[in-house]
């Protein structure tokens, strides 16, 4: 982010499109660090159900707020953010990429550091 500042929240949206075999990812966390060196996991992380069936469209915007452990907001000092989103993987059986032996797309957009 160029310096250090304080961070209490990020932001970012997940696009899903199955038959362009476009998946929700397993798993998504928040990791922040003030040197780049040295990075913390946040302690809300998000693992997404897995709905490939329906065949529809979905933008799902996730919200990570760093706290306390006691839900309470608590802002850090940081400059570098990682979002990190565990891929899909293979195409399970009975979705149209299986025959292809595909493997699901991650998309993200807009993330937001506040």
């Amino acid at each position: 982010m160029g310096s250090v500042r304080s961070v209490s929240e990020v932001n970012a949206r997940f696009l899903q499109d199955s038959r362009a075999w476009i998946l929700m990812p397993r798993s998504v966390e928040v990791w922040s660090s003030a040197d780049g060196v040295k990075y913390t996991k946040w302690p809300q992380a998000v693992v997404f159900k897995d709905d490939w069936q329906n065949n529809e469209t979905l933008i799902d915007q996730l919200s990570f707020q760093h706290t306390d452990g006691n839900a309470g907001v608590k802002p850090i000092k940081a400059r570098y953010v990682k979002v990190v989103a565990d891929k899909y993987g293979k195409l399970p059986e009975g979705h149209l990429g299986y025959p292809y032996n595909g493997s699901g797309y991650i998309f993200i957009d807009e993330i937001q550091v506040r």
